[in-house]
């Protein structure tokens, strides 16, 4: 928001500074946008949920959509009828060289600030 011209912010009224969401809280967005996602076993969406929200420090909820998305994606391109293909921690490697997340921690962008 500091790197906005005082002027434009003014005709926006409030602002609301949104910090990114913590590991739990991106385990839990993860969950709710995985509910639907086929993985070979509880443990593994567990695994997969636990791994992914340590991975993603810095992303909105929006980028682990999109992350949640290219993963799938990237299962669907290796579908085939004969040997069904579930999503798996390999799918969201290859998502996360993808997406990357746009902002900062709050943290950081704080300290950069001060400096």
């Amino acid at each position: 928001i500091d790197l906005i011209d005082p002027a434009i912010l003014h005709r926006f009224g409030n602002h609301i500074l949104v910090a990114l969401p913590d590991e739990g809280e991106r385990r839990e967005i993860l969950r709710i946008y995985l509910e639907r996602v086929v993985f070979d076993t509880p443990q593994d969406f567990n695994e997969a949920l636990d791994r992914i929200a340590g991975q993603t420090e810095g992303f909105s909820g929006a980028e682990l959509k999109l992350l949640c998305q290219h993963a799938n994606l990237s299962a669907l391109r290796n579908f085939n009828f004969e040997n069904t293909t579930s999503v798996t921690l390999g799918h969201f490697q290859e998502a996360l060289a993808r997406v990357k997340a746009a902002m900062k921690p709050l943290d950081e962008h704080r300290n950069e600030t001060l400096r």
